[in-house]
């Protein structure tokens, strides 16, 4: 122990000096500085004064010794242009797909409206009754005979259901087919898609 300009002051062997020193704490309902921890610096101990205020109500949590010595690693850093690649393709294929898709079932339907052009036969080949050329004849279609040369002595009505319904008829490649008379220009028939998806709904191919 020497006497200094301060006081009275320890000294260790190696020359340091030890010093008693005070740890503030900052009382916010005051803000005034108050001691909080006595150091004695002769027995390294803390001796509490005050509960210290802490801003989150528990002493702070210390970093990890990585940060004091340099060896934490570093981050593992979001790789942005990767995800930003993936989104775009993840895009691009969706699209691809539905447009793909969309693609081939308008391709389907043209080949089924393409094939229910083929299946329109000519007004001469089909076969009307003699004497009745012009306008077909009426049958009943119940049971088709045995023998293809009695088609053109069928009676004259169709059975539905327990009901008659007369209806145009004709022979085309060896079989008896209904006639529906459309009411329009038989020159000029404008085959639109509508009329083909109903051809190819109630079309049955001779």
């Amino acid at each position: 122990i020497v006497t200094g300009a301060d006081g009275e002051e320890v000294v260790v062997k190696n020359g340091d000096r030890v010093f008693n020193f005070l740890v503030l704490d900052l009382n916010r309902s005051s803000e005034r500085f108050v001691p909080a921890l006595f150091y004695n610096g002769s027995s390294q101990n803390f001796t509490n004064m005050t509960k210290i205020d802490w801003i989150i109500d528990r002493p702070m949590v210390e970093p990890p010794a990585c940060v004091w010595n340099n060896t934490c690693p570093e981050p593992e850093a979001t790789n942005t242009t990767v995800i930003v690649l993936s989104v775009v393709i993840g895009v691009i294929v969706i699209t691809s797909s539905a447009i793909i898709y969309f693609f081939k079932r308008k391709n389907d339907l043209a080949i089924a409206l393409r094939s229910e052009q083929e299946k329109l036969v000519q007004w001469e080949d089909i076969q009307m009754d003699e004497g009745r050329a012009g306008e077909g004849s009426v049958y009943r279609m119940q049971v088709a005979p045995a023998d293809p040369g009695d088609m053109q002595k069928w009676h004259s009505r169709l059975t539905l259901g327990g009901v008659q319904v007369f209806a145009t008829t004709g022979i085309y490649k060896g079989k008896r087919v209904v006639i529906k008379d459309a009411d329009c220009d038989k020159s000029a028939i404008n085959l639109t898609d509508d009329i083909l998806l109903e051809l190819k709904r109630v079309c049955v191919s001779p």
